[in-house]
C-alpha cells in the first residue's frame, strides 16, 4: 500500500470570524487530500481529506485535526470538495457535518 498526504492550502481566521466565535488567539486551518493506494483493490486508489486547526496562544499551539478516509476514487473530485471546504472554512469540528451535506448533493 503506498500513501501520501497532499498539502492543499491554508488560511488564517479574519478578525470578524474570530470574535463571533468568541476566540481569543490567531487561527490557522490547513487543508489537506489523503491518497491512498492498494493495487488489491480494483478502484486502485482512493482519497481522503484531513483538515489541520492551529490555535496560536502566547506560550503553545494547540493542535485539532479530523482525518475522513475513503471519500472518492477520483483526484480531481477531492480537489473540488477540497476547495468548498478551504472557501467555507470548515474546521476539524464541522467536517463530518459537511461532508454528509456534501454527499447528499452530489
Amino acid at each position: 500500500m503506498d500513501d501520501s498526504k497532499t498539502y492543499y492550502g491554508g488560511i488564517f481566521l479574519g478578525k470578524e470570524e474570530l470574535e463571533s466565535n468568541n476566540i481569543k488567539n490567531k487561527v490557522e486551518l490547513e487543508y489537506y487530500s489523503i491518497k491512498k493506494s492498494n493495487k488489491l483493490e480494483e478502484e486502485g486508489v482512493s482519497y481522503g481529506i484531513e483538515i489541520v486547526k492551529k490555535e496560536y496562544d502566547k506560550s503553545r499551539i494547540d493542535v485539532e485535526t479530523k482525518l475522513i478516509e475513503n471519500v472518492c476514487n477520483d483526484g480531481a473530485r477531492i480537489n473540488e470538495i477540497i476547495d468548498v471546504l478551504k472557501r467555507n472554512t470548515v474546521t476539524p469540528n464541522g467536517l463530518d457535518d459537511t461532508m454528509e451535506d456534501l454527499m447528499k448533493k452530489r
